[in-house]
């Protein structure tokens, strides 16, 4: 597309050159009367106008086709990390949901992943699945949990500083040496869950 592009343009100009600069020539040319080349200059600049929309039309939903198709790739990827309880395993995890993250999904399935020792502050979570995962000294830092499942997880050493949690589910969760400081937590249901050695400031 670039390429024809260039050509319509390169052709537009050299028309619009010989019209300007070369007078005689086309008044004695087979066609006669300039007239012919002044409406050949207005149609090729039309077909350059079209082309342009067209262009962007078409790059708009190439765009569009492909920002699917990221998301689809890391989706599968976070898949294929389920049950695999590793570090490597983590941060490809971590990597993939930071990757989602700049292209504005806030819903993920994280149930039974590691995301042990990996970093995922500012991070917004609406609607993710966190059940039986292994967050242990995961940082959560200024992230938001919205309607989240973390029933049968695992925070232990978890940094969660800062965070915002409302309508999420903490049933049978342990919380071994966590710190939690200047969080906001709402409705959030903790049936079951066990806390040890874990402290809790200005919450």
């Amino acid at each position: 597309l670039l390429k024809l592009l260039i050509i319509l343009l390169f052709s537009l100009a050299v028309i619009v050159f010989v019209y300007n600069e070369y007078d005689p020539l086309i008044k004695y040319s087979i066609f006669g009367e300039s007239s012919f080349y002044s409406g050949l200059i207005t149609n090729m600049f039309n077909s350059v106008i079209d082309f342009f929309i067209f262009s962007i039309i078409l790059f708009i939903i190439l765009g569009k086709h492909e920002k699917q198709d990221k998301i689809q790739l890391y989706k599968e990827n976070i898949d294929d990390c389920r049950f695999w309880y590793s570090d490597e395993a983590a941060f490809k995890i971590a990597g993939n949901i930071r990757r989602l993250s700049e292209l504005g999904i806030t819903t993920y399935d994280l149930s039974k992943v590691s995301l042990d020792k990996t970093k995922l502050k500012k991070t917004l979570f609406h609607s993710t699945r966190f059940m039986g995962s292994s967050l242990n000294s995961t940082n959560f830092d200024e992230s938001t949990f919205h309607d989240c499942n973390f029933q049968g997880a695992f925070l232990d050493e978890a940094s969660l500083h800062n965070i915002t949690s409302t309508n999420c589910i903490y049933r049978y969760l342990r919380f071994n040496n966590e710190q939690m400081k200047r969080s906001r937590i709402s409705n959030c249901d903790f049936t079951n869950a066990k806390f040890c050695n874990s402290i809790f400031l200005a919450t």
